[in-house]
């Protein structure tokens, strides 16, 4: 998982494992670098594939929509991830 399906994971996990403080920080922190923050499509399939194999219940039916709204907070910063993206970052 890479860090921005990391992050966006952060943002919409219950609180219970992290106290209230430190989810406030961690949600201002993204709303502070949102401007410069993209989102590749790999994010975007790990994030879909994610919640589509959890269980049918409340968590999931919770998710998608949360997740549709972060991704549509990026915009037109979404990036395809093709074969020259995954060499450069590999060098």
């Amino acid at each position: 998982m890479d860090f921005q399906a990391k992050l966006l994971n952060r943002l919409t996990a219950p609180v219970p494992w992290i106290s209230t403080r430190i989810a406030n920080r961690v949600r201002l922190w993204a709303n502070r670098h949102m401007a410069d923050a993209a989102l590749p499509t790999t994010t975007i399939f790990e994030l879909r594939l994610g919640v589509i194999q959890m269980p049918d219940g409340l968590r999931r039916d919770e998710l998608l929509p949360v997740i549709e709204r972060a991704i549509m907070r990026f915009g037109p910063r979404i990036y395809s991830f093709d074969r020259a993206s995954a060499e450069m970052q590999a060098s």
